[in-house]
């Protein structure tokens, strides 16, 4: 099949003109003697067995199979046009074309489609980042419609892989052993009531009895199934009689030998006795056309009745012997493969740098397509690609784990608040997570407290002429705020004073202007007394440490020297 294979590549074509190649001459007779030659058989045989063989989707090796069958078709339509050359002009597209017809006949199958799904995954993971990281609204826009038809093109490949597995056979061993872990199950449920039985009252076994009546039937139904998949015994016939015994070809049985002979035909089965084996059974001479054996029974000798046919090996159909070897070749190279993939990632768990190499390649290997996996082993990977797909994803889910510990211990160093939780509580985790919480509390609200106070600050006119004439030092600005606020409250105290002064000089000119009653001069010297502690009261200043910080009484003095005077005007309208 490797030569076949090799001789397809080299004579490649177009992929229509392949699939179009015409069968061989039929292996009639053209020879002297009446048979086909070796050449014409070769050709019908292969012809048969690769270009008419309706491949099967499912079969393990069908990619395999896919290109040795690309490559008959294309010797077989190089034979039919009658060319022996390379032209690389004609046969390099040619072999682009079947290479891209193959790919696309393996992409519907199960491992072609669960590729596809995890690629299509991996799209959608990439774009939802971007449209994340977009900067403008048109980005964004972009970023989306392309998340929109990644996500439509994932749905239409799942479902084709759901079709896929739908029509996927079953394998035997797979239901052999779901059945048997079934069995076991049911048993264990069934031993699980019989002990609750023992504990109930009357009413409640008869009901636990019809659960267990229920299971009896299902582990029966079970049990049938699983001896059908099971089939007869190996050896054995559907009868259910005595299993036969494979004979030993290296020690033979010790009872007689049957031997036919072409010659008697006619004369019937006729018995003779060996002398050396006297003891041990007669030798029995039958004719190919008997039907039975008559004569003495030999022991040892396998009846002539219903047979069970046994695989026999043959050339160019394969053996039990060729499969056994197969299988154990096929084990042994798992075998190989398991361990050296486990040493590889306990060496990558042990080195950063090979963990790192393993990471990117096998990231690289993720996004290839298919030209590109089938170049990559002609450019001299470290790694081979099944390595990369069983070590790779643990390795990236191990750095990831890795990353994000680093980053909490990280950010856990380097807050203050962090190390001195640990160092007050000694470094109990229940203790540090609480006295965190609270330090971070406490700052918060020292944060806020200096909030509204540099608020404050930057709203008085005399904290601020203060950092003004101190050019910002702290302790000029504290002293000199204190000098400015002592003036200010001086300044206050003369202006209500001569407004008092005011006051009572106008009520005084009023009373002597007018010659009013009584009882007016007492409601106008009731008022005036009024006024006169509104404005004592709003320009009294409050009793507290001076500590440099902004005091906004400036305004409320004068809000209330404004309602003195409306007062004022209000009475002498009156």
């Amino acid at each position: 099949m490797a030569l076949v294979a090799a001789v397809g590549f080299v004579l490649i074509g177009p992929a229509a003109d392949a699939l179009a190649a015409s069968p061989p001459p039929s292996p009639t007779a053209d020879s002297g003697a009446g048979e086909p030659t070796r050449w014409n058989k070769f050709q019908w045989q292969m012809y048969q067995s690769w270009v008419n063989e309706a491949l099967d989707p499912h079969d393990p090796q069908y990619k395999a199979r896919l290109i040795a069958q690309a490559a008959v078709k294309r010797f077989f339509k190089r034979m039919e046009s009658g060319g022996t050359g390379f032209s690389p002009k004609s046969d390099v597209p040619a072999f682009v074309q079947d290479y891209i017809e193959t790919s696309r006949q393996w992409q519907q199958t199960v491992p072609g489609l669960t590729k596809q799904v995890t690629q299509a995954g991996d799209r959608i993971a990439k774009l939802k980042k971007k449209a994340a990281q977009a900067k403008t609204p048109a980005q964004r826009d972009r970023a989306e419609k392309k998340l929109a038809q990644a996500r439509r093109q994932y749905q239409d490949v799942a479902n084709k892989l759901r079709n896929a597995k739908a029509t996927q056979p079953q394998d035997v061993k797979t239901q052999l052993k779901e059945l048997d872990q079934r069995v076991g199950r049911l048993e264990n449920k069934v031993r699980a009531l019989e002990q609750k039985k023992k504990r109930l009252l009357p009413a409640g076994r008869e009901l636990v009895q019809k659960q267990i009546d229920d299971l009896h039937k299902e582990l029966s139904q079970a049990k049938a199934k699983r001896a059908r998949l099971q089939g007869p015994p190996e050896g054995g016939d559907e009868t259910g009689g005595t299993r036969t015994t494979t004979p030993d070809p290296k020690n033979p049985p010790t009872g007689g030998v049957v031997k036919t002979s072409p010659k008697d035909a006619t004369t019937g089965s006729v018995v003779k006795t060996s002398p050396k084996n006297a003891t041990t059974g007669s030798v029995v001479k039958t004719s190919p056309k008997n039907a039975r054996v008559t004569g003495p029974k030999t022991p040892g000798l396998t009846p002539s009745g219903l047979r069970v046919g046994v695989p026999r090996g043959g050339r160019g159909t394969g053996g039990v012997v060729t499969q056994i070897y197969a299988d154990l070749a096929s084990q042994a190279w798992m075998e190989y493969v398991s361990e050296r993939d486990q040493k590889l990632h306990q060496q990558a768990l042990e080195d950063p740098a090979l963990r790192q190499r393993i990471i990117n390649e096998y990231n690289d290997v993720m996004d290839n397509n298919g030209f590109e996996e089938f170049v990559r082993p002609f450019t001299g990977p470290e790694f081979t690609a099944g390595s990369l797909r069983e070590v790779g994803p643990k390795l990236v889910e191990h750095q990831n784990m890795l990353d994000t510990t680093k980053t909490l211990a990280d950010k856990s160093n380097s807050d203050p608040l962090y190390q001195q939780a640990r160092i007050e509580c000694g470094g109990y985790d229940t203790c540090v997570t609480d006295r965190v919480k609270k330090l971070r509390d406490q700052n918060a609200q020292a944060v806020d407290d200096s909030t509204k106070a540099a608020q404050e600050s930057n709203s008085d006119p005399l904290y601020q002429q203060a950092r003004i004439e101190c050019g910002g030092y702290d302790t000029c600005v504290t002293d000199r705020v204190k000098k400015l606020r002592a003036a200010e409250q001086d300044r206050q105290a003369k202006n209500r004073d001569a407004q008092i002064a005011d006051i009572k000089q106008s009520h005084a000119t009023d009373t002597q202007k007018k010659h009013e009653s009584k009882a007016e001069q007492d409601r106008q010297a009731k008022n005036r007394d009024a006024q006169i502690a509104d404005i004592k009261q709003s320009s009294t200043p409050k009793k507290k440490a001076d500590s440099g910080k902004p005091n906004d009484k400036v305004s409320a003095a004068d809000a209330a020297l404004k309602k003195a005077r409306d007062n004022k005007v209000a009475t002498m309208k009156a």
